[in-house]
């Protein structure tokens, strides 16, 4: 796999791969009248010349074919990032935008922002985008929903506001969603104990969410299970402000919170798998250790269980 500039004579083959790959993948969260609006047959090439006009396009070259591309604007705005739906969940789109990014930091570009749809979206929040607002923009006389999304990657330190709530705003629910998705396959089948939106809205749990700006970067709840005992829920920082300190912030603010409840003590369930190992070693660090199953968890070769006293 090569990735390489944009040639002229790539036109054909990008504009193909779009609109292929808008109709066989897009087309499972979109209806069939936006699909047609969005990615007209046959592709217009003069279209497609004026569409990339402007823009530092890459492809990914394959033995000689074009399995993916992506185009970079002079502001950081990211755009056209399409994989041939034959080689998707390969790591290409994750190679090609660490690529881009790159590219964009040795420009000097240190914010990178895109209008992600809803079936990029999940992708764009594992490479440590966050969602900014939903939005419904007109293409064709068809009105879509998508995702403004942009990510810092000028390394700044991180200045945390956390608030109670923010369940119905779209920019935590996209966070939250992914924090649900990405638990359940890290995990093996009927293990994974994340709730989903509907679960973090009981009222025996509260909730928080930390903001840097306009963009949510950790999320993280409190469910009592009796006077004294409560359990941490839905601890997700976002990907590209890990190991900056937004999950310990989150974490303090959550044991100052129950302290303030009257709880004593407080445990939590997380995975035994790979993925969960950095989560463990924040919790770790913040004096929890290893205890039975509490609650009404039961012995489970991929969960482990943690808690600690609060004084």
């Amino acid at each position: 796999m090569t990735i390489r500039l944009f040639k002229d004579d790539d036109l054909g083959s990008v504009a193909a791969l779009f609109t292929d790959t808008v109709w066989r993948v897009n087309s499972r969260d979109y209806s069939p009248e936006q699909i047609a609006a969005w990615a007209p047959k046959p592709p217009d090439l003069n279209h497609w010349r004026e569409r990339i006009n402007g823009l530092k396009l890459w492809v990914v070259d394959l033995d000689g074919m074009v399995a993916g591309f992506c185009g970079l604007g002079p502001d950081g705005h990211i755009d056209l990032l399409y994989v041939d739906y034959r080689f998707q969940r390969r790591g290409i789109a994750h190679h090609l935008l660490e690529h881009i990014e790159a590219k964009a930091r040795g420009s000097g570009i240190d914010r990178l922002f895109t209008e992600a749809s809803i079936t990029a979206c999940p992708f764009f929040a594992s490479m440590g985008f966050c969602v900014l607002q939903e939005q419904h923009v007109e293409v064709r006389g068809a009105i879509f929903r998508n995702f403004k999304m942009e990510k810092r990657i000028n390394g700044r330190e991180i200045t945390l506001k956390i608030v109670a709530g923010g369940l119905d705003d779209p920019r935590v629910q996209a966070l939250l969603a992914y924090h649900f998705q990405t638990a359940h396959a890290e995990t093996g089948r009927g293990s994974a104990h994340a709730l989903d939106l509907s679960g973090l809205k009981s009222p025996d749990i509260h909730f928080w969410s930390a903001w840097e700006g306009d963009c949510v970067i950790a999320i993280g709840a409190l469910k009592r299970l009796s006077e004294g005992h409560g359990e941490i829920k839905s601890m997700h920082t976002e990907q590209s402000r890990r190991r900056r300190g937004a999950g310990s912030a989150m974490l303090r603010h959550i044991m100052a919170m129950a302290r303030a409840m009257g709880f004593t003590r407080i445990s939590l369930e997380t995975g035994s798998w790979p993925y969960f190992v950095p989560a463990r070693e924040l919790y770790k660090w913040h004096g929890f250790t290893e205890c039975a199953p509490f609650g009404d968890y039961v012995p489970d070769p991929n969960s482990i269980f943690m808690t600690r006293e609060l004084h």
